[in-house]
């Protein structure tokens, strides 16, 4: 995360809570990066189960 801030695609935003808690949010030379990103969110959502699930 500290690399995708440093080369401008996300911004952290400190949330004032207890415990601290910090909210990063894309910025536009990031939007590119998201189209490529979310399906692989995705596909890990989906097969979450059988890729915990213990490897006989």
């Amino acid at each position: 995360m500290r690399e995708l801030e440093r080369n401008g695609l996300v911004r952290p935003t400190l949330q004032p809570e207890t415990p601290p808690r910090v909210i990063s949010g894309l910025l536009p030379p990031g939007h590119p990066l998201a189209d490529r990103v979310v399906p692989v969110a995705e596909w890990g959502s989906d097969h979450r189960r059988p890729l915990l699930e213990p490897r006989a």
